[in-house]
């Protein structure tokens, strides 16, 4: 990814609170539903019930979606993104789990209490962005542009 547009992604995704997440449903449809989630960059993990129906999903397609968007009053201002990508729940005992506990909890410091219960009642999901939509309107209503990431590789 273009190191502005990077630039552009890494800043919207510290900057909010809520992510729409999306998964594929055994009907094969998109399930989408609002998340909390955090993130070192785009290394990107989104808090979810264990025991859900995006989890769920999950064990059978890994294949997945977010979106980030700024909230505001004039639509000009009005900045987001799409990712494209893959999602895996982290293992109970795994570094990485205890690495996505620790970003919440920096996000968060306020839900000390919820990431501290009892972690099987709690799923981290590791996202890995594919492609970005970015939304910006600085070229007009609506413009977007998708990167492919997987030329970074």
């Amino acid at each position: 990814m273009p190191g502005n547009l990077r630039k552009f992604v890494e800043t919207l995704l510290g900057s909010q609170r809520d992510l729409s997440f999306s998964t594929i449903g055994p009907d094969g449809y998109p399930q989408s539903v609002l998340a909390s989630y955090a993130n070192d960059g785009m290394d990107i993990v989104v808090g979810a019930k264990a025991q859900g129906q995006q989890v769920r999903n999950l064990a059978s397609n890994a294949k997945s979606c977010i979106t980030v968007v700024s909230s505001e009053a004039d639509w000009g201002s009005i900045r987001g993104v799409t990712l494209r990508g893959r999602a895996a729940v982290l293992a109970i005992d795994s570094p990485d789990r205890r690495r996505a506990v620790d970003l919440m909890r920096r996000k968060y410091p306020e839900s000390g209490r919820l990431l501290q219960a009892d972690a099987a009642s709690l799923a981290m999901i590791r996202f890995d962005p594919v492609a970005a939509m970015v939304l910006d309107h600085w070229d007009g209503i609506g413009f977007c542009e998708l990167v492919d990431l997987t030329l970074d590789a």
